[in-house]
């Protein structure tokens, strides 16, 4: 099977028919879609059943219980037969074309060149009434070979990135779990496979997204917040990672590991992985930041 179309769902049960249709009207048929349902109390099972029973398209359901979006990845990797998967979340949509294009960009390369690079990832847009609006900076040109690191810092390329990664590389850096907390940034799994592998990114709009009021993405602080573990993790592998991230980046990054140190308190992180990091006077100009940082996230609800 070529691609594998992954779905992590809590209770979107209103926008997941959409999502659906998206999928009937792909140009490529060469497809399974796989929804984690993360615990959800709103009727998903039963309509995603009703799909199921259109008999239409491969469609694999798997509900786990309620322990976040990266769990539901693992577990979708691990079932997954496709050779590309597609992480598409289920408040979004994808256009007619958006596999056949994907593949095309991807078959271009050599397999040899294939090898070195995670998959093909294109830019998004919002949609209002018949308006399409970019998510993001404009790009500096349409096709650019990079990884996942220096697209954001060195080339200033912002914005969700839609697309496929080999489901190889997907198997072999899983995302880490903590059983007390229910989030883990994407960036923890996308930033480790960067120091290896490149990316294709194309600015061209083939997927929709939607930012709801209760979404991910519009809760950031508090999620992080309610997460220390993972957020620690995250800032550490940040502040020690051997990349020249910019001047105000790193003091950013210093800040926020220090913060969410504040907020975490766990016995396998202390104040003394303070020794392991390379600019400690970095570390401690940091400090003023994140202090406001900490007072801040503490009032924040």
């Amino acid at each position: 099977m070529l691609f594998t179309i992954f779905t992590a769902t809590y209770n979107r049960a209103d926008t997941l028919t959409r999502l659906y249709h998206s999928l009937l009207a792909q140009s490529i048929k060469d497809f399974e879609w796989i929804v984690v349902d993360d615990g959800s109390s709103d009727g998903t099972k039963f309509l995603i059943d009703s799909f199921c029973d259109d008999k239409k398209i491969k469609i694999r359901y798997f509900l786990q219980k309620n322990q976040g979006k990266h769990v539901a990845i693992n577990n979708g990797v691990k079932m997954a037969k496709g050779e590309l998967f597609v992480n598409i979340d289920s408040d979004d949509y994808i256009k007619p074309l958006f596999l056949e294009k994907l593949y095309s960009y991807w078959i271009e390369i050599s397999i040899a060149e294939r090898s070195k690079l995670t998959g093909v990832m294109t830019s998004s847009c919002m949609k209002v009434g018949n308006k399409e609006s970019s998510v993001g900076r404009d790009w500096p040109k349409k096709i650019i070979i990079s990884n996942y690191i220096d697209i954001a810092n060195r080339l200033y390329v912002v914005g969700d990135k839609h697309g496929f990664i080999r489901t190889e590389l997907m198997r072999k850096y899983p995302f880490p779990f903590f059983p007390s907390e229910k989030f883990m940034t994407e960036a923890v799994v996308m930033y480790k496979i960067a120091q290896k592998y490149g990316t294709v990114f194309v600015d061209e709009r083939l997927i929709v997204v939607e930012y709801r009021d209760d979404g991910l993405s519009k809760n950031i602080r508090k999620v992080f917040r309610d997460n220390p573990k993972g957020s620690v993790l995250y800032r550490y592998m940040m502040i020690t990672m051997d990349y020249d991230f910019p001047f105000k980046q790193r003091i950013v990054d210093q800040a926020q590991y220090f913060a969410s140190l504040y907020f975490s308190h766990p016995k396998e992180f202390s104040f003394g992985t303070i020794k392991k990091i390379k600019c400690k006077w970095l570390f401690f100009a940091s400090l003023p930041l994140a202090l406001v940082m900490i007072i801040h996230d503490s009032t924040y609800s």
